[in-house]
């Protein structure tokens, strides 16, 4: 039995993503499998495949959770090819091996990745957090930028922001655009979500 933990904001796919999942582990593994939802220690920790939606920039961020998992698949699923996946270097620990999936991928796509998944996991070390994170390769904003990132948030454009800090604007654009290349942000929509996530993660 494949025990596969869906996040609970994973819901694009639906049950056509399930049955998709269940026919290629049972026609590669010969196994059935079951779904669980909820990340709490137990289905983190029972999980052989984790299945998680990620916004463009999120998988720089730490998911404490995962630090329960055992040795298996962990699948991100990306908006789309243009939503940049981050480089392996840049990943914490708890993210270094996940496979990204893109919602516009073909099934043959999705099958390709989904199976070369399985048969890395064989080779690929327990990806266990290190205590408290402290060598984790994670990055993180710097306190102008999360100065910024409020303002954003608050509603202010970027001419806005320029005042609020006494900066010039093309400065504020500056640090904007390293902002967003620093995370793979490509448009002003990406940014937006990207901050509304960090609020969300900063008030759990």
């Amino acid at each position: 039995m494949t025990n596969i933990l869906i996040g609970s904001q994973c819901t694009f796919y639906g049950e056509s993503f399930k049955i998709f999942l269940a026919e290629l582990i049972y026609e590669s593994q010969r196994e059935f499998v079951e779904y669980h939802s909820g990340f709490t220690k137990k289905n983190v920790n029972q999980a052989d495949v984790i299945v998680i939606d990620l916004v463009c920039g999120e998988a720089s961020f730490c998911i404490p959770e995962l630090k329960w998992r055992k040795p298996g698949v962990l699948i991100g699923i990306l908006e789309d090819k243009n939503q940049h996946s981050l480089p392996e270097a840049l990943l914490p620990h708890c993210l270094n091996d996940v496979v990204y999936l893109y919602r516009n991928d073909s099934l043959e796509d999705l099958r390709f990745k989904i199976l070369r998944a399985f048969d890395n996991q064989h080779n690929t070390e327990n990806c266990q957090l290190e205590p408290d994170c402290i060598l984790c390769n994670r990055v993180s904003l710097t306190l102008p930028q999360r100065k910024f990132a409020s303002l954003w948030l608050q509603g202010q454009d970027t001419i806005a922001v320029a005042g609020s800090v006494n900066l010039n604007l093309k400065t504020v654009y500056s640090k904007k655009y390293a902002l967003m290349k620093k995370y793979g942000l490509q448009t002003d929509q990406q940014l937006h979500s990207f901050i509304n996530l960090l609020k969300t993660k900063s008030d759990r």
